[in-house]
């Protein structure tokens, strides 16, 4: 907010007039990110019903039968008119920054791309995450710029971060159903907060005369940011809806937890409340997939033991039945002339290919409607052909597309002009430069 705006909010100026992309929409464009962790079994989720290997190729899979999907992408059958899903996708960024730290670096980059920043030992994200770059375009000030929830202990540790609304700058998740719908609905009063700032304006004017230069510039920002939040509690309090009723709190896991969240978060989108909302989804309970032992131990053990193989298939399909819960969730909100899902693109990713801390064939599956902006109804695949080492030991030195790449086709699918999102490009084992830009034409409608 600048300072024109800040005295509009204050009462001080007219009017603040919100610019076109911003202004009232019947259906707008939303986005929702799926974010789950481990990753799988590569060659059970990745689909090749023709024996194609290591090729570039797509189809059109609406006339695929079940049987032509792989067992983790099974679930998505009967949605897949409005699915695509992307085979042959690597994490090149974070290969070029090394081996430690996998899990906190893959975190830092699946949504990020950026080169990462260390900071107390741990590798942070180095850029804005995807939904916040979206947010910046498709979010009006008086609303809430997005929303983060986390289920079932999300990716699993605390230091793992994966959205950021710049470097270093980590956003928070709700971690509870009830934090998600406190943030949505139980709001303070605009008045309130128009009281409190109108009685620390002038307090600010007199420190602001006492202290360095650089004292008063930190104490502007913070009279924006509080200016800020009078501007979404107004608009957010000129919205009519009723707020939906919680039920008792879920029993612990992934499946239940979501159940509960979707009410929330499809309310708040129909709306108009946020146009964008990611949900950080952890690792099934054992019991869920019907194994005795940990998902974790099988993630790491998923290239020496067939049953964890098996396991870490079965974990993967396990999410795809939670992406058609959201699917499902989204087509049965009417919105304008359709559904949210009609007017919603939603992503799914992993934050690793597999549990071993592998980055290549990441996990890869978008949905949406006829305003998704993404060409539906797919299966792409592409070829290993970029010479950066996919972080396995003893695996091949070939990797296929930059997840940046994805990242980019969805800022571009949302309406955004852009050719690239975190780094630019990475060194190859051969010394080539490998380009990380541009979408990818294939996915994009």
């Amino acid at each position: 907010m600048n300072r024109r705006q800040l005295l509009a909010a204050l009462g001080c100026a007219p009017a603040l007039t919100l610019p076109a992309a911003f202004a009232a929409e019947a259906s707008p464009k939303r986005l929702l990110v799926y974010l789950s962790a481990q990753g799988g079994a590569p060659w059970l989720w990745t689909c090749d019903p023709f024996g194609r290997g290591n090729t570039t190729w797509q189809e059109d899979w609406t006339s695929w039968s079940a049987s032509d999907l792989s067992d983790s992408l099974r679930p998505l059958h009967p949605w897949r008119h409005q699915i695509t899903a992307v085979g042959g996708i690597g994490m090149l960024s974070a290969v070029s920054e090394g081996k430690d730290q996998q899990h906190r670096l893959s975190a830092a980059h699946v949504l990020t791309g950026a080169k990462s920043v260390w900071y107390s030992g741990s590798a942070m994200g180095g850029g804005p995450s995807v939904d916040q770059i979206v947010a910046d375009r498709i979010t009006a000030p008086d609303q809430l710029r997005s929303v983060e929830a986390s289920i079932f202990k999300g990716l699993g540790h605390p230091a793992r971060k994966a959205l950021y609304r710049e470097a270093l700058h980590a956003l928070p998740a709700s971690t509870t159903v009830e934090g998600v719908w406190s943030r949505l609905f139980g709001r303070r009063p605009a008045s309130r907060i128009r009281t409190a700032l109108e009685l620390g304006r002038e307090r600010f004017d007199v420190l602001g005369a006492t202290v360095s230069s650089r004292d008063r510039q930190l104490l502007e920002q913070h009279r924006d940011l509080l200016s800020d939040v009078l501007l979404q509690a107004e608009g957010l309090e000129a919205r009519t809806c009723d707020a939906p009723v919680l039920g008792d709190p879920p029993v612990s896991g992934v499946a239940s937890e979501l159940t509960a969240l979707l009410p929330v978060l499809t309310t708040a989108l129909r709306c108009d409340l946020t146009r964008v909302a990611t949900i950080q989804s952890g690792e099934a309970l054992p019991t869920e997939l019907g194994v005795n032992s940990s998902i974790h131990g099988h993630a790491h053990a998923v290239y020496s033991s067939e049953e964890s193989a098996q396991v870490m298939a079965a974990y993967l399909a396990y999410h795809a039945e939670r992406f058609v819960q959201i699917l499902d969730a989204l087509d049965a909100v009417q919105d304008g002339d359709g559904t949210l899902l009609d007017n919603t693109l939603v992503l799914w990713m992993s934050e690793l290919g597999d549990g071993a801390h592998g980055y290549d064939d990441c996990p890869v599956v978008v949905a949406g409607g006829r305003h998704s902006g993404v060409r539906l109804g797919r299966y792409l695949n592409f070829a290993r052909t970029n010479p950066v080492q996919t972080g396995r030991d003893g695996d091949q030195r070939m990797m296929g597309m930059p997840h940046n790449r994805v990242l980019v086709t969805v800022c571009r699918a949302m309406g955004l002009d852009l050719d690239a999102v975190g780094m630019r490009s990475v060194q190859g084992w051969d010394g080539s430069t490998v380009s990380l830009t541009g979408a990818i034409p294939e996915l994009l409608g």
